[in-house]
């Protein structure tokens, strides 16, 4: 039997039922960071800011951007919460 877990931005997951808990969190929260940073990065890509950019550059930016959205979690509720309401 597996656990199924919903984790927001991706949905239902199901983990090996003998996986410890403290690897499933890892796993969840990472998905979870992940489904969230190509959210921003998605909605940031068309930003005017990035029109006259070549496709390395604007990749270099959004990197940036994740980065730093990756290494404050606040931000990145914060900006993600910002974006659902766009």
């Amino acid at each position: 039997m597996s656990k199924l877990i919903h984790i927001p931005k991706i949905g239902h997951v199901e983990f090996p039922h003998d996986m410890p808990d403290g690897e499933i969190a890892k796993h969840a929260s990472r998905l979870h960071s992940d489904a969230r940073s190509k959210a921003v990065s998605k909605f940031m890509e068309n930003d005017p800011a990035h029109a006259g950019m070549s496709h390395s550059e604007r990749l270099k930016a959004l990197s940036t951007i994740t980065g730093l959205l990756e290494k404050y979690p606040r931000l990145a509720d914060a900006v993600d919460k910002g974006i659902g309401q766009s």
